[in-house]
């Protein structure tokens, strides 16, 4: 099943581009043993898997989704300002009830429950996790966490938590009965470092993939290592955004009707990206060398997603 409440995807957007590194099999392996063995005698179990924007959470979901086409899984996305109420209206748009904005928190919550019990759902997914916390308020909504504690004290599927670091709070915010209690050892989605040589290996493998997707004459030579080090080095290790800055350069490209990306129209792409940043830090194409950098650590950095 492929239940959710996205639109549909741009198949032609570089960022969907799947590449099986090291870290994509180990999280495939974390989501097998989730549903294997994820159902307790009287409860199931939860997964957690969370990481700053951009290290491919929600691509590694999806990808596994398509990789286990015989698993029945569906994948909620909080919406933001989440409140018990939202909550419910996620979970049964998710599930194609039709009419998700019906009834009172606690009707609507019922019939999400039915729908999911029916469904025999291998593991339910909630997306954006962190939107369990208010905006406003900066507080985990209690009511909604006790709502997904309640999906796996009633043994109805094991759940699949993907959002921001910021959502451990969540995890830890009840009693120690109920959420932390019923989550396996969590998944961290980190980003690729360069300085280690199996994400290095990874980071250009994913350069080479897009690579070959862009449509060109000839290859751009972006899992090269002069090349992908620059790009590493502006994206600092989040593959999504390296998608991004690929994509803007191939537009620019086709503009000029070049017949590969180089690093001049790279270094365009990085400033358009770039332009609003504090600091205005150095293009990493404008350089002799390619600079040396590590990871992203956190919302700062430019983090703009």
């Amino acid at each position: 099943m492929t239940g959710g409440n996205r639109r549909d995807p741009n198949k032609g957007a570089l960022s969907k581009i799947f590449y099986m590194t090291a870290r994509a099999e180990a999280a495939f392996e974390v989501i097998d043993n989730l549903v294997k063995e994820g159902w307790e005698e009287d409860y199931c179990n939860a997964q957690t898997m969370f990481g700053i924007p951009g290290t491919g959470k929600t691509a590694t979901l999806a990808n596994y989704r398509q990789h286990r086409p015989n698993l029945r899984s569906v994948v909620v996305e909080v919406s933001p300002g989440c409140n018990a109420r939202s909550f419910a209206s996620d979970i049964l748009m998710a599930v194609g009830d039709p009419a998700p904005d019906f009834g009172s928190p606690g009707e609507r919550m019922r019939r999400a429950m039915i729908a999911i019990d029916e469904l025999k759902l291998d593991f339910l997914a909630f997306e954006e996790f962190h939107r369990l916390i208010g905006t406003k308020t900066d507080k985990v909504d209690v009511d909604v966490a006790n709502m997904v504690t309640g999906i796996l004290n009633k043994r109805m599927c094991p759940l699949v938590l993907v959002g921001d670091p910021e959502a451990y709070r969540v995890i830890n915010s009840l009693d120690k009965k109920f959420l932390g209690q019923r989550c396996l050892p969590a998944f961290d989605f980190l980003p690729y470092d360069w300085g280690l040589e199996q994400d290095r290996d990874d980071f250009r493998g994913i350069m080479h993939a897009i690579d070959l997707e862009l449509g060109f004459a000839r290859l751009s030579g972006l899992g090269r290592v002069d090349t992908a080090q620059r790009i590493y080095a502006y994206c600092r290790g989040r593959a999504r955004l390296a998608a991004n800055l690929v994509s803007e350069a191939r537009r620019l490209a086709r503009k000029r009707d070049l017949p590969c990306l180089n690093h001049e129209v790279l270094a365009l792409a990085a400033d358009r990206f770039m332009v609003h940043l504090p600091g205005r830090p150095e293009n990493s194409f404008r350089t002799e060398e390619p600079p040396v950098v590590g990871p992203a650590t956190g919302y700062g950095e430019g983090d703009d997603e």
